[in-house]
């Protein structure tokens, strides 16, 4: 887990469930991250909900509308739109890869005068009036209402000040009637009262929220806020996302910051950042925008794997899995890749027998986003079972009873295959863990444990369960450089189970 410090400017709501980190394992709410698949893979531009709880999703090749109840509808357009804004009437406004401007409440459209640098890439329609961002600055258009339609009418020298000449990402407007628009060139206000435009800082600006009377604002690399729109103070909880555009914010009825970027990620209320990403079932690596429904639940747009719905799933009033929550206590998630030495001399009694009943019962503790995986090797490498979650306890034990044991030991290719599904499933604030159990006394070759060094240093850790007559020297350094534990099982173990049970809880 990242962990920055606290920050008092955050929106603290302290006691409510969003102290999703800390009261997790207590109130056993589990994050469910799953794809929408009702409106398949394309590109995602833009997400918001309006006042009949209808969310509207701006897509590459169309325009949907996803009801309450789940069910899709498809506006009557023949293409897909880059933004969208709802008025203060209710009528949704999108701007559409056409060149035209569709009123989606009674399916009119009207052109506007565009080409590749003044497309439009962000829109604000309020009381009459269209702000529509561009690549090249801002264009404002009069909105004319007629009886079988609406006319726009571009204004020239609508206000005065500082001009905006990059490309405009978001625009959106406090209570003060005050207009907040992020670009590439910097924040700028546009106060209505006396039409000014004024630079407020020139960071790179790429996504805005006003939350609590302050703006959040995202730069290349990082987030800020604007506390009371007086005093600028850095939210230095996500530096994990300085590799990448934060593309969009948005905060939840409990008061955490989500923001979309390369991965998914939650600021909670007390300043703790989460990295959600293909471990955790956000399997794209390009969020475009979010936005929050009725209920809470987070929609996630993306490059090229649609949208995915994000909520939390309660199960308080189911006590084997509020066991389980007890049990883990606050320890990370887990990857957990078990790597099984399946070769004949594993049949003995105190291995491979002690070993499977020992997985069993601690599947049967972990909490439901501990995954297991197992690869199995003796002549080959053998992937048995992907990773599912521990409650999964059927699979888990069905696979481990009908494990086929035989053949000699070959340790590399089943090591290559269980960091390559370790990687796969990688769980950026968990615990990501591979455990070799064998009873071999082969020699490992330089380049394994040049491997293991190097996942140990991507967050990946390599433990040896040695189940052998003597101890291995060549084991004991591959868990040296995968930065885990070796441990000598010997015949007369019985601890083996607790053994496991301390590498994933601490």
């Amino acid at each position: 887990m990242y962990t920055g410090s606290s920050f008092d400017f955050l929106p603290l709501k302290i006691g409510t469930i969003a102290l999703i980190f800390s009261v997790l394992t207590i109130s056993a709410q589990q994050l469910v991250i799953k794809p929408f698949t009702k409106i398949g893979n394309s590109p995602v531009y833009h997400l918001e909900l309006d006042e009949h709880d209808r969310m509207y999703a701006v897509m590459s090749d169309s325009i949907v509308v996803i009801n309450p109840d789940k069910t899709v509808r498809k506006l009557p357009v023949y293409t897909g739109g880059f933004a969208l804004s709802i008025d203060e009437n209710g009528i949704p406004w999108i701007p559409l890869r056409n060149q035209l401007v569709f009123n989606a409440r009674n399916s009119t459209k009207y052109p506007y005068t565009g080409n590749h640098l003044n497309q439009c890439s962000s829109l604000f329609v309020d009381e009459g009036r269209m702000y529509m961002g561009t690549g090249r600055g801002l264009r404002v258009f009069d909105i004319e209402i007629r009886e079988k339609g609406f006319l726009l009418h571009e204004r020239s020298k609508l206000y005065t000040g500082d001009p905006i000449v990059g490309r405009v990402n978001e625009i959106i407007k406090d209570e003060k009637s005050t207009i907040w628009i992020a670009t590439d060139n910097g924040l700028y206000s546009l106060s209505l009262s006396d039409a000014k435009m004024k630079l407020v800082s020139p960071f790179h600006a790429t996504a805005i929220e006003l939350h609590d009377g302050h703006l959040y604002v995202a730069s290349l690399e990082s987030l800020w806020v604007y506390k009371d729109m007086k005093k600028w103070k850095k939210v230095s909880a996500c530096d994990v996302l300085t590799s990448y555009r934060i593309e969009d914010i948005a905060i939840d009825h409990a008061g955490s910051i989500w923001l979309a970027s390369n991965v998914l990620a939650v600021i909670d209320t007390v300043g703790n950042c989460q990295v959600y990403s293909a471990g955790d079932g956000f399997t794209s690596k390009h969020a475009t925008t979010i936005s929050v429904d009725r209920d809470g639940h987070l929609w996630v747009g993306t490059e090229g794997k649609g949208i995915f719905e994000v909520y939390f799933e309660d199960h308080s009033e189911n006590p084997e899995i509020v066991e389980r929550y007890e049990f883990m206590g606050d320890a990370p998630h887990n990857n957990l890749v078990l790597l099984l030495d399946v070769s004949t001399s594993m049949k003995l009694p105190h291995k491979l027998p002690q070993l499977k009943r020992a997985v069993k019962t601690l599947s049967q503790k972990m909490r439901p986003e501990d995954e297991i995986s197992i690869v199995t090797f003796s002549g080959n490498g053998e992937l048995l079972l992907e990773a599912v979650s521990s409650v999964d306890n059927n699979k888990i034990q069905t696979v481990l009873d009908e494990m086929e044991i035989g053949g000699r030991s070959n340790v590399k290719k089943g090591l290559e295959m269980a960091f390559e599904y370790a990687s796969l499933n990688f769980k950026n604030a968990g615990s990501n863990q591979i455990i070799i159990a064998t009873d071999g006394e082969f020699e490992l070759p330089s380049q394994l444990l040049e491997l293991a060094d190097t996942y140990n240093d991507n967050g990946i850790e390599l433990s040896v369960l040695d189940f052998g007559e003597k101890g291995n020297s060549d084991l004991r350094k591959l868990s040296r450089k995968g930065g885990g534990k070796y441990r000598k099982i010997k015949s007369t173990s019985t601890d083996l189970y607790y053994i496991l049970e301390d590498q994933v809880r601490n």
